[in-house]
């Protein structure tokens, strides 16, 4: 017992070390609140375009820099990607489990008709089962209904109608089985 509560106690020290350790921020530092209404729009816009230039400075942003993630050609549509959902695969708008057939459009005209129009759509074929068995992403994502053409297909289908997709992948999900 007294074992464990000095590990207990030496955790919570580390953690309160590193917690100091982190420079200080300011108040709703997260959080950017709106403005109150629109006779404080140009403040919030002033205080708002401080901020956003500040992150570019602590995060050593340049314009001018081919190897930034954000300048590369091929990642500038997000820049311009203002709606995106996030959809699990085993969601019952998206798969017709009667049919056994995926079902984008009617998942696209049904997200279009809550949000207006979808830029992206972020699909997690992987939740919300990882971690439940020894399955990883991989595993999860073959054994879809249709497997990876399956998905392949799902992908298409969004193309077609104009939306892009993101699958995340999880660097650390790798050795499950291990």
């Amino acid at each position: 017992m007294r074992a464990l509560t000095g590990l207990y106690l030496s955790a919570a020290c580390c953690l309160f070390g590193q917690a100091l350790a982190w420079d200080q921020q300011p108040d709703g530092y997260e959080v950017i609140d709106g403005p109150d209404g629109p006779e404080s729009v140009d403040a919030w816009r002033r205080d708002w375009t401080v901020w956003k230039n500040m992150e570019l400075i602590n995060n050593r942003y340049s314009p001018n820099d081919s190897c930034n993630v954000y300048n590369f050609q091929q990642t500038q549509w997000t820049q311009q990607n203002f709606v995106q959902t996030f959809l699990m695969m085993n969601d019952r708008s998206i798969y017709d489990r009667e049919t056994q057939q995926y079902t984008v459009d009617k998942y696209v005209d049904e997200m279009q008709s809550r949000v207006g129009p979808i830029d992206s759509v972020l699909i997690w074929p992987a939740y919300p089962n990882i971690g439940v068995g020894n399955r990883n992403q991989w595993d999860l994502l073959r054994d879809l209904p249709g497997g990876v053409e399956g998905v392949k297909g799902v992908i298409s289908d969004f193309h077609r109608r104009g939306v892009r997709v993101i699958i995340p992948y999880n660097p650390w999900d790798i050795g499950t089985r291990d």
